[in-house]
């Protein structure tokens, strides 16, 4: 396994990537990605914009974040430690590869890029419906800041900081 930045020739297997995640959220009750979003342009711009990292397995994509400065306006409520901080977006684990630390993987990643880049730290939101991504995130010392909310979703988003 590797972690490696996407390039456009990655596109369709990230496509396939995050169609199996959408599929098994929703089998699993849990509505925070859907047709709409993550979608095609939104995937194409993070690995235009060269945002977009991943771990392969057997020259395939199990796993992949987004990382950049990209702060949703939803965030200016948010009561944060920093104020400058790398933010993840679109943590995304393939359905068949879970449970393996591959999660685990992509924050210390991201951490580590973060530091490397000099921020203090990192920001995050995850559904509140999806109690596996708040554990993973609470388990690697992110801490709660507080509760946003984003249209055509039915809970709110727990909004997460990591002081580096």
């Amino acid at each position: 396994m590797e972690m490696i930045k996407a390039s456009v020739t990655d596109t369709k297997e990230l496509l396939n990537l995050f169609a199996a995640a959408k599929h098994h959220l929703r089998r699993n009750g849990i509505d925070q990605w859907d047709f709409f979003y993550p979608n095609r342009f939104v995937i194409q711009r993070d690995i235009k914009k060269g945002e977009l990292y991943g771990i392969k397995e057997n020259d395939r994509f199990i796993a992949a974040v987004t990382l950049n400065e990209e702060v949703p306006k939803a965030y200016a409520n948010i009561n944060w430690e920093s104020c400058s901080a790398l933010v993840i977006h679109r943590l995304v684990v393939d359905p068949a590869a879970q449970g393996k630390g591959l999660g685990q993987k992509l924050l210390q990643f991201s951490e580590e890029f973060a530091k490397q880049h000099r921020y203090p730290a990192v920001h995050l939101d995850a559904y509140s419906g999806n109690m596996i991504a708040l554990h993973l995130y609470e388990k690697n010392g992110y801490q709660r800041r507080g509760e946003i909310s984003f249209p055509f979703r039915k809970l709110p988003y727990i909004c997460f900081e990591k002081s580096l």
